[in-house]
């Protein structure tokens, strides 16, 4: 009977740890949904399957924190079925303080069988990770964006990328400036 017992609670005790596999996040087509499901599940982490067809609207952007691994689906000719419409820097890993240099390693992301679709300026932004693996994603109809590059603050420049990486289009924080009085004599 003790070794049931004991066959039993070891068998319990390794239940959560094959329930905390992937997390399957489904699109609905509800920007605000979509972007909502995908940005609660990167904020726990780990391996997320990403099924069907999200919809990021115009401006919709999850913020990755933590290590993820973003899945998509293949179809049977190879190609993502996974498809992510719209969003601007639609998957983002920012600096942790803005404008300094970090003082820590930067979550590692992978992002796999993913078909984005008209994101705004980049749909992979990647100021500030520690490990990056990209495999097997498309990138179409990239609409441009209009940013300002130190040095050309008179004019805006459109650029459209499939992926960037480091923080070269991070925001720039406003210099400080200290005016010392002008020498005397």
């Amino acid at each position: 009977m003790q070794h049931l017992l004991l066959l039993v609670a070891l068998t319990v005790s390794l239940l959560p740890a094959q329930a905390y596999g992937a997390i399957t996040v489904v699109g609905t087509g509800n920007p605000g949904m979509d972007v909502k499901n995908v940005q609660k599940a990167c904020d726990d982490g780990g391996e997320i399957l990403l099924k069907g067809v999200f919809d990021f609207g115009i401006d919709g952007r999850v913020k990755l924190h933590k290590a993820v691994k973003l899945l998509g689906v293949l179809g049977s000719d190879g190609r993502p079925d996974t498809e992510i419409h719209g969003g601007k820097w639609t998957f983002y890993a920012a600096l942790p303080v803005p404008g300094a240099p970090p003082s820590m390693n930067g979550p590692n992301v992978t992002v796999e069988n993913i078909r984005f679709i008209k994101p705004k300026g980049t749909p992979l932004h990647f100021e500030h990770v520690g490990a990056l693996t990209v495999r097997n994603i498309e990138v179409e109809k990239v609409r441009p964006e209009a940013i300002r590059l130190p040095g050309f603050e008179s004019a805006a420049t459109k650029y459209v990328a499939g992926i960037v990486v480091g923080s070269r289009l991070a925001p720039a924080a406003s210099p400080s400036r200290t005016l010392l009085p002008a020498p005397s004599g």
